[in-house]
């Protein structure tokens, strides 16, 4: 009886510990898990994020046909609408970010989220992860703004007296560029959840996500891919009729101003609106997906350098 009782002991020890947020996985491992964290409880996680979702898919789908419109014409409404819906737009990114990793810290308490309430999630670790988020998104936002411009500079440089030795030359560097930028971006995937999930100071854990991202950048390249393949695949599916919505109206305001005469289905701007909405309204939680990942991936790095030094194994 004993011996019984300590078999299964020794059982649901073995269980918690495969079960442990920090240890190691393999790229399809941390993807599985990070889609996982989401889909387990799916309705549950679907309710949860409802206050973040539902603004998204709002502002979204209204700064969708605000830009589509702008082919009519430049109009101060529009340009207040743009920069109004855009703001939510952009809060609302921001909490997403925390709201994902807000459901990684239950996943590292090894709670159910299930068994998880509005109140349990929004409250002030929600709101410190917001904050973290907003720094990683400014950064990175600043950092987009420097290559983009450092890019242009490198384009505009001696454009009036290129010859074809020239020219080609400077396509090598441009190409050089490129994979230096890319490498970089790789790399830089490490950074979000180092940040989110590391204690300390902002800016000490995004110089370690960053120096970490570099070291396991092979890890880092193989879930980016994995990742970059399912969510742009979905992602494209499912927006193809937004997509097609979007084109028509664009082209049919063009055609207005050429003074074509054009014929669009009735309410076809209310069913326009109503597929943008459904649209962005899946697409934030396939987004979520996007993200997701990076937190086991960032488990997976921590713990092989936790063991690589020689110390115990995060548990």
């Amino acid at each position: 009886m004993e011996q019984t009782t300590v078999q299964n002991n020794e059982t649901v020890e073995v269980k918690d510990q495969d079960n442990r947020f920090y240890k190691i996985r393999n790229t399809g491992k941390c993807l599985s898990e990070g889609v996982s964290l989401l889909t387990e409880n799916f309705l549950r996680m679907l309710f949860l994020s409802l206050p973040v979702s539902i603004p998204y898919a709002v502002s979204s789908a209204i700064l969708a046909m605000v830009a589509t419109n702008l082919v009519a014409g430049v109009t101060t409404e529009k340009i207040i609408m743009f920069s109004v819906f855009s703001s939510i737009s952009f809060l609302t990114l921001i909490g997403m970010l925390a709201l994902v990793y807000r459901f990684v810290e239950v996943r590292i308490a090894d709670e159910n989220l299930g068994k998880q309430t509005l109140k349990s999630i929004y409250n002030r670790r929600f709101f410190a992860l917001t904050l973290k988020s907003l720094f990683y998104v400014i950064i990175t936002a600043v950092l987009i703004c420097i290559a983009v411009g450092l890019l242009v500079l490198y384009t505009l440089i001696g454009s009036k007296e290129m010859d074809l030795d020239k020219t080609t030359l400077k396509i090598v560097g441009l190409v050089l560029i490129l994979l230096v930028f890319l490498t970089f971006a790789i790399a830089y995937r490490n950074v979000l959840p180092t940040v989110m999930l590391q204690k300390g100071s902002y800016l000490r854990s995004y110089l370690d996500g960053l120096k970490r991202g570099f070291r396991k950048w092979g890890k880092m390249m193989q879930i980016s891919v994995l990742v970059f393949i399912l969510v742009g695949v979905v992602s494209f599916l499912l927006s193809a009729p937004a997509i097609v919505f979007t084109f028509v109206q664009s082209s049919a305001l063009a055609s207005q101003l050429n003074g074509d005469a054009v014929n669009l289905p009735e309410h076809f701007e209310t069913w326009m609106f109503i597929t943008l909405l459904v649209t962005e309204f899946v697409t934030f939680f396939i987004t979520m997906v996007y993200f997701s990942p990076l937190s086991f991936t960032y488990a997976s790095i921590m713990t092989e350098e936790e063991e690589a030094e020689g110390a115990i194994p995060m548990v």
